[in-house]
């Protein structure tokens, strides 16, 4: 039965880069075969270099990507200007990439809380300097108490 729908699938094949590509793949065949799992590699120099953790700079990026979208988000004034609106979106779409990097070794509970408390930090920062937004004594000890519990989540995945 296999044999006979796949005999009706038109197969096609290209060269790209030198390479024979199959184009069109019985679909029996397709529900049969382990998906191809694609990479992004940094470099070799960036991924043996003695010390350079790869989960953790994929956090920061995120995070930083993250707290630029989120800085956008007045700036975009409800939508309605399309150049913040877009840039805010691709912010938001970089870091959650960025973010499926660290994730790839890291601990999901420890890559939220980084991310997310990191995150309210320098938000609240940036609004406190740009966008002139108070910051009374509560704030500032709960902004404080965030980082302390971000340090000693990645602490604890350190020590493993």
């Amino acid at each position: 039965m296999r044999a006979f729908f796949c005999s009706l699938a038109r197969d096609r094949s290209a060269t790209v880069s030198g390479a024979q590509v199959r184009l069109g793949v019985c679909a029996a065949e397709a529900l049969t075969q382990k998906p191809a799992v694609m990479s992004m590699s940094v470099g070799p120099a960036l991924e043996k270099s003695e010390g350079f953790n790869m989960p953790y700079l994929y956090l920061l990026i995120a995070v930083a990507l993250e707290v630029s979208g989120t800085m956008l988000l007045p700036v975009s004034q409800n939508f309605t200007r399309p150049l913040p609106t877009l840039s805010l979106i691709a912010c938001y779409a970089a870091s959650f990439y960025c973010l499926t990097f660290a994730l790839n070794t890291l601990p999901i509970a420890v890559v939220y809380a980084t991310w997310s408390g990191l995150g309210i930090f320098l938000i609240t920062v940036f609004g406190y300097l740009f966008f002139e937004q108070a910051l009374e004594w509560q704030a500032i000890a709960g902004l404080v108490m965030i980082v302390i519990g971000v340090v000693l989540v990645n602490g604890v995945v350190a020590n493993r």
